[in-house]
């Protein structure tokens, strides 16, 4: 009766998304849906296996409750969301994901800026939040998905690009890029980028816009005149970190 009750409990709660802080776009069936169900499953595992250890202790049933307890723990270190500073520098552009800057080098990019702009490579390693936010205000004007077919597998993962236009004119353009492991998967799981905002959105400095479920590369298109603030190597945290001012 007891783990029927836990079994119960843990549908509920996860069922209402409680446990992914991460707002839920109701157009597209996400791996941040399915989030709430491995809560469910891996919940009422581990509380079944390990009310049974408890009745009776062998080592078998501790394995299958530390297995089931790992797993969630899993779930809610991918879904995890952290508060975040946003720095008061009106005119700054910030850090749309945690991780590493790789390079930076200027481009033509004609996909939103239709100029020069300096692209920011930033990849989001394992250990890091995987969540894009906005670097800066504005409305989405620009959003493109790039999807990877199954039968004609890449080195590159499924892309998805948003563009920002700020209130005072300035276009900020982000690339997401997964991993291209998400390949190896079956294609009913494998959605590696969740993205949470859609055309015409008005975002805030900081705003989760998008997840990636297991990290990538973040490419950042700034305009050519922006001052950076960052260099290869730099660590940078979303949502804090200042990557460039306007001149």
């Amino acid at each position: 009766m007891l783990s029927a009750f836990f079994v119960y409990f843990f549908y509920v709660i996860t069922m209402k998304q409680s446990f992914v802080p991460v707002p839920l776009p109701e157009e597209r069936i996400s791996a941040l849906e399915r989030a709430g169900g491995l809560v469910a499953l891996l919940g009422s595992a581990s509380a079944a296996t390990l009310l049974r250890w408890l009745r009776r202790k062998s080592a078998g049933r501790f394995l299958a409750a530390a297995a089931s307890l790992t797993g969630l723990a899993g779930v809610f270190w991918v879904f995890r969301n952290p508060p975040r500073r946003i720095p008061a520098v009106e005119d700054a552009i910030l850090a749309p994901c945690d991780g590493t800057v790789q390079t930076i080098s200027i481009q033509q990019e004609e996909r939103f800026l239709h100029a020069p702009a300096q692209q920011v490579t930033i990849r989001i390693n394992l250990g890091d939040v995987p969540l894009v936010r906005a670097p800066g205000q504005g409305a989405v004007q620009y959003r493109c998905l790039e999807l990877v077919s199954p039968e004609q597998p890449t080195t590159v993962g499924e892309s998805l690009w948003l563009g920002i236009r700020q209130p005072q004119g300035t276009r900020v353009l982000m690339q997401l890029t997964a991993r291209a492991e998400w390949q190896l998967l079956p294609t009913w799981m494998a959605q590696p980028i969740t993205a949470l905002v859609d055309l015409e959105d008005a975002v805030g400095r900081g705003q989760v816009t998008a997840h990636l479920a297991l990290g990538g590369v973040v490419r950042l298109y700034l305009p050519a005149g922006m001052r950076l603030a960052v260099a290869p190597g730099d660590r940078v945290r979303g949502g804090e970190t200042v990557m460039g001012t306007r001149k």
